[in-house]
């Protein structure tokens, strides 16, 4: 039903089914345009922290991608403002066509949506992310790190971690 990689198309159902689809959308522009962030791509292996970060304790670097793309929707994608935050104009603008595109083909919005409190919200987003992608879980090394390490085993540097 949705014309994107198997895993993403895994994805979006899951989100779908548990309310999310919206969110399980932008996931999916996330990680099928460029990343948003500029720091990012310019500082692929350095410590530091990338621009527009506001969550260092987050659960997963996704979904404090997310939370920068609500800031883009919440300035009305307004090109200055995007790029105070650290955000390519071009590539948030990508990843919502996307999520339209995605979330058009749905069969239908579901209502749970409207009713899950903050945390089971998120919950949703990661079960979600977790069915197209359970290969590629994996934990901070430490608090702050770049290094990961895999649930398959062995450990990765990197930026972002699905």
């Amino acid at each position: 039903r949705f014309p994107v990689h198997p895993r993403l198309g895994r994805m979006i159902t899951e989100g779908e089914r548990l309310g999310v689809l919206n969110e399980a959308a932008l996931v999916a522009g996330i990680l099928s345009e460029r990343d948003i962030r500029l720091d990012a791509r310019s500082r692929l292996h350095r410590e530091s922290k990338p621009v527009g970060f506001t969550r260092a304790t987050c659960r997963s670097d996704l979904v404090e991608i997310l939370d920068l793309l609500h800031q883009a929707r919440e300035a009305r994608f307004d090109t200055d403002r995007l790029s105070d935050l650290g955000l390519d104009p071009r590539a948030v603008q990508a990843v919502e066509r996307t999520r339209r595109q995605i979330t058009r083909l749905a069969a239908e919005p579901s209502a749970r949506h409207d009713h899950q409190d903050p945390w089971e919200h998120e919950e949703g987003i990661l079960i979600a992310i977790l069915a197209g992608f359970p290969d590629r879980v994996a934990k901070r090394r430490m608090r702050g790190s770049i290094e990961f390490i895999c649930s398959a085993g062995g450990s990765a540097p990197g930026l972002t971690c699905q």
